[in-house]
């Protein structure tokens, strides 16, 4: 079984890209992304549409704070003042699976 780290080199991210401390949210967001190989070639090409040449920044950026990548739901929510349940709840318009499921299982046995 591959590590967090090993589906990012995979994916060409560099090894000191930082992801999310729980393996689970790590490859979600390794899964989830463009790999940067890729977004660089992209980029690429829509700068040079436009006739662009890129520019290296003056100064490195600062990396922040690193206990902002171990926040649940719950803390990121405090933290950035957001609502506890951002997302709505899901309406299912007809039964699940599992309920159709049951209610054939029920019909065949009645």
């Amino acid at each position: 079984m591959l590590t967090v780290r090993e589906a990012a080199r995979l994916h060409s991210y560099p090894d000191w890209f930082r992801f999310h401390a729980t393996k689970w949210h790590g490859f979600r967001e390794v899964g989830n992304s463009v790999p940067p190989l890729l977004a660089r070639a992209v980029a690429g090409s829509v700068v040079a549409a436009l006739g662009r040449a890129p520019s290296k920044p003056a100064q490195a950026l600062r990396l922040g704070d690193e206990r902002l990548l171990r926040f649940d739901m719950s803390a990121a929510t405090r933290y950035f003042d957001l609502p506890a349940v951002p997302i709505a709840q899901r309406l299912r318009a007809s039964p699940s699976p599992k309920a159709r499921h049951a209610e054939r299982h029920a019909r065949a046995e009645g």
